[in-house]
């Protein structure tokens, strides 16, 4: 059924797959349409399924009791004009084939979802490298989903999670080493100091 989304939804059967990454559209099902069973080159069957993406949801009431498909009401009967969505639209969204569970895809995704950010900067001289990450990560499957300042006091929360699954040793390496690491709760209260590798990474399962 309809499922919300953050930024991308992957479909794959373990050998195949396609990913569906996007821009402010929220909602997406994978439906299995009456198409026949196709057989691949070695004689294998695979069901198909379609990724249906949800650009706009357009409707006149928050809810109507007088429909044949369904009895009763799903919300308030409220007349709701303004969400009709009458008007211009532009819709960002892209679509990567791939081979296997679609670890490698889930990069770009989120690449698609941020894009690149152009700034016009005279020529000056400086101490960085002409590539340089503020915080690399490593493996692939640990998603970085935030760098804030805290809350309370000095210092950086990163906030990440494991896409893939299997238990994994993550490892942050910053651009400025970390003067002390430690593993926090969501509300920043402090749980654990983590160790400092020479290099100044922080490495946790």
């Amino acid at each position: 059924p309809e499922m919300p989304q953050r930024a991308f939804c992957d479909a794959s059967d373990g050998r195949i797959g396609l990913l569906l990454a996007n821009r402010g559209l929220p909602e997406v099902a994978v439906v299995a349409p009456p198409l026949p069973t196709l057989v691949g080159e070695e004689g294998q069957e695979s069901a198909t399924s379609e990724l249906a993406l949800t650009l706009l949801r357009c409707v006149g009431w928050l809810s109507r009791a007088d429909f044949p498909t369904r009895r009763g009401h799903a919300g308030p009967a409220k007349a709701s004009p303004g969400a009709q969505e009458i008007g211009r639209h532009r819709f960002e969204y892209a679509l990567a084939p791939h081979a296997g569970r679609g670890l490698e895809s889930y990069g770009d995704a989120y690449a698609f979802d941020v894009p690149l950010r152009a700034v016009d900067e005279p020529l000056h001289t400086g101490s960085l490298p002409p590539a340089v990450s503020f915080l690399r990560t490593a493996p692939a499957a640990f998603i970085l989903s935030a760098v804030k300042p805290a809350e309370n006091g000095p210092g950086l929360i990163v906030r990440g999670y494991n896409v893939s699954g299997d238990p994994l040793q993550a490892t942050l390496t910053p651009l400025l080493r970390f003067a002390r690491a430690a593993r926090v709760r969501l509300d920043e209260e402090e749980l654990e100091l983590l160790p400092l590798a020479a290099d100044g990474s922080v490495t946790l399962e």
